[in-house]
């Protein structure tokens, strides 16, 4: 009997849990189909891919929007990246959207003028979080081609901000990308790990 009761609280705990324990969602970076030419986890040359790279139909300067209510934390230009910004949620998710071609006004002017006062072209603001607050679904920057990019997309890194753990961003578009084409094994291949004996 003992064991019953014990079983019946347990699953109570876990449901009551399960409950307080909200979905976390995001409002899509586009306001049009979203497709991807690339997936977090990917083999690069040097690197594993760490977000979703999201077409952009082949255009610059599509409008990149707010995922969900926060703030802009980093704004950086670099020649790797090109322009970048970090947004920081208050759903405990941080964003890295690379490859913009245009920061929008108060943040452009900002940036550009850091620019001739450095004379340089990469900068980097940690702005505070009262800053550049913004809400879900709002614009915050144009898409580009900027720094090393071979093609008009959005690069979008997830993290977790408490732990900067990078997660895959596919969970949370999952029922906005429209996948038309079943998994196909081009091939396979085995990692030898050497063990000095």
């Amino acid at each position: 009997m003992k064991q019953y009761i014990a079983a019946f609280l347990l699953a109570c705990c876990i449901q009551g849990y399960a409950q307080e324990k909200k979905q976390v969602t995001f409002t899509p970076p586009f306001d049009f189909p979203l497709t991807l030419s690339g997936n977090f986890g990917e083999i690069r040359t040097n690197h594993f891919h760490g977000g979703l790279d999201f077409k952009t139909g082949g255009v610059i300067g599509k409008p990149v929007h707010a995922l969900a209510d926060g703030y802009i934390s980093r704004i950086r230009v670099t020649n790797g990246s090109g322009y970048v910004l970090d947004v920081c949620y208050y759903n405990g998710y941080s964003t890295i959207n690379r490859h913009l071609s245009v920061f929008l006004s108060p943040i452009a002017e900002r940036v550009e003028k850091l620019q001739y006062e450095n004379e340089n072209w990469e900068v980097e603001i940690i702005p505070g979080p009262e800053e550049y607050p913004v809400k879900a679904g709002q614009p915050i920057a144009w898409s580009g081609n900027t720094g090393y990019s071979f093609g008009p997309h959005l690069h979008l890194d997830v993290f977790e901000t408490e732990s900067g753990e990078f997660i895959d961003p596919m969970p949370f578009f999952r029922t906005k990308i429209k996948d038309t084409r079943a998994p196909k094994a081009d091939g396979i291949m085995l990692f030898l790990k050497r063990v000095k004996v």
